[in-house]
């Protein structure tokens, strides 16, 4: 939560969903027994919402209280890194998907990243020791930046696409505009949304490529 909360200001919500997801997988994969009163989903639910969200965290309900208190109490304390073993056990969970496969190979590397900036933090505030996280080739999945182009829109589909958007009945017309302005120029959504009229320069009536 330490960590949690010094990343909290210095990043956006993307990047604390995925501190959490990652946090929350080592957590668990650190308990001393696995939750037996507690159902595995509101263990996750709570730690993932409530323990690293340094905005609801005050404002958790009691039986998420009581579920934090229980994951307190059965944690292995921060010893555990020492361990290899029980890096490779963290590791295997990070990497894995609630089903037991692996994970996208880029999730794979977000996690261990934010993993790995976890322990630096630990390091330098003399927590640990040392970074317990292997480092060198092989530390990550490679990923590949190729694009298939199989799994594009081509244009005839998302013109279809984005005419089912606007026909939705609550929001569509938003919403069509918002996605149109994506596809069409390229824009990233937090530009769209901060988007005026003043920032809109439409083609000529009469231009071939509307």
């Amino acid at each position: 939560m330490q960590f949690a909360d010094a990343q909290w200001h210095r990043t956006g919500g993307n990047n604390r969903k995925n501190t959490a997801k990652a946090l929350m997988a080592a957590i668990i994969a650190l308990l001393r027994t696995p939750p037996t009163t507690f159902r595995p989903v509101d263990v996750r639910t709570a730690l993932r919402e409530y323990a690293f969200n340094a905005r609801r965290r005050k404002d958790a309900p009691l039986e998420v209280a009581t579920i934090l208190k229980w994951v307190e109490r059965n944690s292995l304390t921060m010893a555990a890194w020492e361990d290899p073993a029980k890096v490779d056990a963290v590791l295997q969970a990070v990497d894995s998907k609630l089903d037991g496969t692996r994970a996208a190979a880029s999730s794979v590397k977000r996690h261990r990243r934010i993993l790995n900036v976890a322990m630096e933090y630990a390091v330098k505030h003399r927590i640990l020791r040392e970074n317990p996280l292997p480092k060198g080739r092989g530390a990550a999945p490679k990923t590949s930046s190729a694009i298939d182009k199989r799994a594009l829109l081509n244009p005839h589909q998302a013109a279809r696409l984005l005419g089912w958007v606007r026909r939705r009945p609550r929001g569509g017309e938003r919403l069509h505009g918002f996605f149109v302005t994506m596809y069409y120029a390229g824009a990233r959504p937090e530009e769209v949304v901060a988007m005026g009229v003043a920032d809109v320069r439409l083609p000529d009536e009469d231009a071939e490529d509307q």
